[in-house]
C-alpha cells in the first residue's frame, strides 16, 4: 500500500449504433497506443465492458494537470476524435464523466 497523488478520469459509454465491438476495440487501440500513451503524465488505461455491453474507459495521470492538458489536446487529435465517433452521444460522454484524487493504491 503506498499514498499517491494520482488522478483517475472515469469515463462510462456506450458505441454508437452500427459500431461493432472490433471497431471499438480498435479505435480505443489507436487512441491508446497513438494519443494517450504519449501524454505527459499519463500512467496506465483499462477499458472496462459490462454485462450489458457499456464500457468504461479508466485512465489514470499522474496529476489533474496533466490530464488537463491532455483534455486540451485532445479537442484537435484526429485519433482521439476517431475513438469518439464511436460512441453513442459524445456529449452525454463528457457529463458522465467523472474524476478522482487517488488516495490510496494497492497493488
Amino acid at each position: 500500500m503506498h499514498t499517491t497523488a494520482a488522478y483517475l478520469e472515469w469515463v462510462p459509454f456506450r458505441a454508437a449504433p452500427g459500431v461493432t465491438a472490433d471497431e471499438l476495440l480498435a479505435a480505443a487501440d489507436r487512441l491508446h497506443h497513438e494519443f494517450l500513451a504519449v501524454q505527459p503524465g499519463f500512467l496506465r488505461r483499462s477499458l472496462l465492458r459490462d454485462d450489458s455491453g457499456g464500457f468504461v474507459d479508466c485512465v489514470v495521470w499522474r496529476s489533474a494537470a496533466d490530464h488537463a492538458a491532455a483534455m486540451e489536446a485532445s479537442r484537435t487529435h484526429p485519433v482521439a476524435h476517431a475513438f469518439f465517433a464511436c460512441l453513442a452521444d459524445p456529449d452525454a460522454v463528457g457529463a458522465a464523466m467523472q474524476h478522482f484524487a487517488i488516495v490510496r493504491d494497492w497493488a
